[in-house]
């Protein structure tokens, strides 16, 4: 047992490298112990910083099902969505565990047997899994505790239930990568399985969207619904379930103080994983041994395909193709940076999509709402009509911009490559700029399709439409450089794998996280003044911050990141 305890720590401390974690909670060797403590401590704040922001809004839900007296079906939601989200996680980490750690073959020569090495990488998922749950179920159980106040050994089940809830997704997802990685030859190519299995993370979001669009209730499960709803007697919960007969379990578990149904659910959940190491045991070795980290093919040029390639551009437009081209060519950049401009608009769009009839919308229901908006926008005052865009045309900018998420690690991405380019001609700001100019295109995709959606439908006016475009731009352009600024700043070149260089700079969450919050404080600040002033302020002070941060950056490139580019 010692054995095993032993290996999957020094599995899990591999992995935790891998994600860069080492580097804000390790000992970082060379180090003053001042800097290691400030390390720690940030590390602490940050994760409390990601606790509040979900305590807020789960705050709110939980109160307002308190209020109907359904509070208990906040815990049965999450218990229903935590296992696609798990399986979601668990799908793009357990590849980097199982095959793409570099640690397999080090342990072949070792006294493991093979179940031991299997099950040692299942634990280490199982952990990292934990932290997802850590994330999503802390601010929902202590929200529960304030609002509904259950009885003590609420917290006995709530811990337990934590624990069982990764068991299934887990193993499915660990089974999934097992087999596709032993059955399918081309993907021991290690560049062409990360995007395959990260397609893979659509599933879970088609499970949801497919059961949520196709779970129509008969009429008995509807009477006792709208019954209990009625007689607000909290027990709605106990009528829904997805595709986890443990999600039911474990909720009714939680409310009831049920052990009966915990255990039935810790039975279920550990036959599952022990059926899924039994099974990817024999077949994860011959996956994992010999798994090429890339390929290359070559091939030749005509002359005027030569030509082409090497013609002259400027360095801006050079920079910029060749930076795309890294990206897609990195599989961790590529998903990390492009995935939630495709995840997240398709989690949107598709609840809505499955269920609109897109010629009885166009027939019947479009021309209603583009009067009724343009009715009440008219109605109010032409400073409000002003402040509105702003506020709007600023919230859908600095969102897709956070989205997107290329300019928080543009620097950081290049590593110890940066030092060639300071015997090149260029100075760094204009890398930067071209940096700059890639992040804005990727991120206007979700904001292209938002403003041509709203032209079709809402049919704003000119001047409306105007003032709309100006500050969307303006707002992607602020977010982008405050990225870039942060990430010139405190860039963190010196990485062994792309996985560090984009995860592993807890810095850039410092920008992303309270950028989230910006169009909260843009309303506030409409709200509390008149229309008129919070007008006059956004359109003078927005345009002078980007001005600035413009400027700032281009000054901190040239000098700042070159010192810190030659004293690597």
């Amino acid at each position: 047992m010692k054995r095993i305890l032993a290996l999957t720590k020094v599995v899990f401390k591999v992995s935790l490298q891998s994600m860069g974690f080492e580097q804000l909670f390790g000992n970082n060797k060379g180090k003053s112990k001042t800097k290691k403590i400030l390390q720690k401590l940030l590390g602490v704040f940050l994760l409390l910083y990601l606790l509040a922001i979900l305590f807020i809004p789960t705050n709110f839900a939980i109160r307002e099902l308190n209020n109907i007296g359904q509070v208990s079906l906040s815990l049965n939601l999450l218990f229903t969505v935590a296992p696609a989200l798990i399986l979601f996680f668990t799908i793009l980490s357990v590849p980097g565990v199982l095959y793409f750690a570099k640690d397999i073959e080090s342990y072949l020569p070792l006294p493991f047997e093979a179940w031991e090495i299997t099950f040692a990488k299942f634990v280490t998922s199982y952990l990292q899994s934990l932290m997802t749950v850590f994330f999503f179920f802390i601010p929902v159980f202590i929200n529960y505790m304030i609002i509904a106040k259950p009885a003590i050994l609420f917290i006995f089940f709530a811990i337990l239930a934590s624990l069982i809830i990764p068991m299934i997704p887990l193993a499915i997802a660990f089974l999934v990568i097992v087999i596709i990685m032993r059955f399918v030859p081309f993907l021991r190519n290690k560049d062409l399985f990360i995007y395959i299995s990260t397609g893979l993370v659509f599933i879970p979001i088609f499970i949801i969207i497919f059961f949520a669009n196709g779970s129509d209730f008969d009429s008995t499960t509807v009477k006792r619904v709208v019954e209990s709803l009625l007689a607000m007697d909290d027990n709605t919960f106990r009528s829904f379930s997805l595709f986890l007969p443990t999600s039911r379990w474990l909720s009714i578990a939680e409310v009831d103080s049920n052990f009966l149904y915990i255990l039935l659910s810790l039975g279920v959940s550990l036959i599952t994983c022990a059926l899924a190491i039994f099974i990817a045991q024999p077949l994860y070795f011959a996956g994992a041994i010999g798994l090429n980290e890339q390929s290359s093919k070559k091939r030749s040029l005509r002359l005027n395909e030569l030509d082409k390639e090497t013609k002259v551009k400027s360095f801006s437009k050079s920079f910029l193709v060749y930076d795309l081209k890294h990206i897609l060519r990195t599989p961790t950049f590529a998903i990390n940076y492009l995935s939630t401009i495709v995840i997240i608009p398709l989690m949107m769009a598709l609840p809505a999509l499955m269920k609109l009839d897109i010629i009885s919308l166009i027939q019947n229901d479009l021309g209603i709402v583009r009067t009724t908006f343009n009715v009440y926008f008219n109605s109010i005052e032409f400073f409000d009509q002003v402040a509105i865009t702003i506020l709007v045309a600023m919230t859908v900018g600095i969102y897709a911009s956070n989205f997107e998420a290329s300019s928080s690690t543009a620097i950081s991405r290049e590593g110890k490559d940066l030092k060639t380019y300071l015997t090149f001609p260029i100075k760094f700001s204009e890398i930067v700029h071209a940096k700059a100019k890639l992040s804005l295109i990727l991120a206007s995709i979700i904001p292209v399709v938002i403003t041509l959606t709203a032209i079709v439908v809402l049919g704003p006016n000119l001047l409306t439409l105007f003032i709309f475009l100006v500050f969307l731009i303006l707002s992607m352009i602020l977010t982008t450089y405050v990225s870039l600024l942060m990430d010139i700043m405190y860039p963190k070149l010196e990485w062994n794998t792309e996985q560090e260089a984009v995860k592993g700079n807890f810095i850039q969450i410092m920008v992303i996280l309270p950028f989230m919050f910006v169009p909260i404080l843009l309303i506030l600040l409409y709200s509390t003044l008149p229309a008129i002033v919070s007008s006059i302020i956004f359109i003078v002070a927005i345009p002078a911050l980007v001005y600035f941060l413009i400027k700032l950056t281009t000054s901190l490139a040239n000098t700042r990141l070159v010192k810190k580019v030659q004293n690597l």
